[in-house]
C-alpha cells in the first residue's frame, strides 16, 4: 500500500488477510482497486494507492491495525479519531 503527496511515495507493507480481519473498510477498498488495476513495485510486489488520507495518519491506522496501540501528535488526535470512525475502528 503506498500513499501519494506532493509526487512522494510513502509505502506501508501490509498483509491482506490482517486487513481483512481488523478493517473491513480497507479490505473492501483494496479488493475493489485490486479487481481493476494490478500495480506492482519493484520486486513483483502488489500496491495499492491510497488517496484522501495524510499518509502520517495512515501509518497511525496501520500501526492500530497491527497492535492495537498508537501514539498520536495532540494535534492529530480529533483526525485519528475521525479517520478511525471512517473506516469502522472505533472501539
Amino acid at each position: 500500500m503506498y500513499t501519494t503527496q506532493h509526487e512522494t511515495i510513502h509505502k506501508f507493507p501490509v498483509h491482506k488477510v490482517i486487513l481483512h480481519a481488523r478493517c473491513a473498510y480497507l479490505s473492501r477498498y483494496i479488493s475493489e482497486i485490486l479487481m481493476h488495476e494490478d500495480i506492482r513495485d519493484e520486486s513483483g510486489i502488489q500496491m495499492v494507492e491510497v488517496h484522501g488520507i495524510d499518509h502520517e495518519l495512515l501509518k497511525a491506522v496501520l500501526i492500530y491495525i497491527y497492535t492495537d496501540q498508537v501514539e498520536i501528535p495532540p494535534d492529530k488526535i480529533d483526525e485519528v479519531a475521525k479517520v478511525g470512525q471512517n473506516y469502522g475502528l472505533v472501539r
